[in-house]
């Protein structure tokens, strides 16, 4: 899990790239959430970015949205990716996957790639109607400190192995329907060389590449 060192690296990381579009003022940050004012006039004037770096509880995130919305503050979202908070590989749970038909129609290479979503992205998901989430990823060995964006593709089930069977009645529903749970990252790239907010309906933000000025 992320310390706070580790927290605080991911909130400055997203202030800078905020400040290199020259956009916004941060009006306040800590290790969990940036809040920022939009210096363009005919935007939207206070956002606050939730940064999703520990395990938060489902009903916190409903609360903390909530009340932005009835404050008039939209929200965004940014993810921790270190295969534990979020972006965790199916292949990393301690689910039976192998012994799972359902994704027979897909190869172990395929099954290697996808994701097991948590609470967190299935909830923002859920909540914002989008289908791509940005992600904090911090340096490693092979990868370099970047906010990356990827666009989350269906997984489709397939039941059809038991279609002759007693069991069928019960998954019937969910042949041939798109998973909750699992999902195909597709990497859309980093965001650079500078980050701005983009804004949807139902007081939803999402952060994008913008020009460094």
């Amino acid at each position: 899990m992320a310390s706070r060192r580790q927290k605080n690296s991911m909130i400055e990381f997203i202030v800078g790239k905020l400040e290199d579009s020259r956009l916004y003022q941060i009006i306040s940050r800590d290790h969990e959430q940036i809040m920022v004012s939009n210096l363009l006039k005919n935007n939207p004037s206070c956002t606050q970015i939730l940064a999703h770096n520990k395990k938060r509880r489902l009903v916190d995130l409903e609360e903390a949205i909530n009340a932005n919305y009835h404050q008039g503050i939209y929200t965004a979202h940014v993810f921790y990716k270190d295969g534990q908070i979020s972006f965790v590989r199916m292949v990393d749970t301690n689910m039976s996957w192998r012994a799972d038909k359902s994704l027979k129609r897909y190869s172990p290479l395929q099954i290697n790639q996808a994701l097991h979503l948590r609470g967190i992205e299935k909830a923002v998901m859920g909540k914002t109607g989008l289908t791509q989430l940005i992600y904090y990823q911090p340096e490693t060995a092979r990868l370099k400190e970047s906010l990356r964006i990827f666009e989350m593709k269906e997984v489709i089930l397939d039941y059809s192995h038991l279609k002759d069977t007693e069991d069928y009645r019960f998954v019937y529903h969910r042949d041939g329907q798109p998973a909750i749970d699992y999902k195909f990252p597709v990497d859309k790239g980093r965001l650079e060389p500078a980050a701005k907010l983009t804004y949807f309906r139902n007081l939803t933000a999402q952060l994008i590449s913008a020009e460094k000025i």
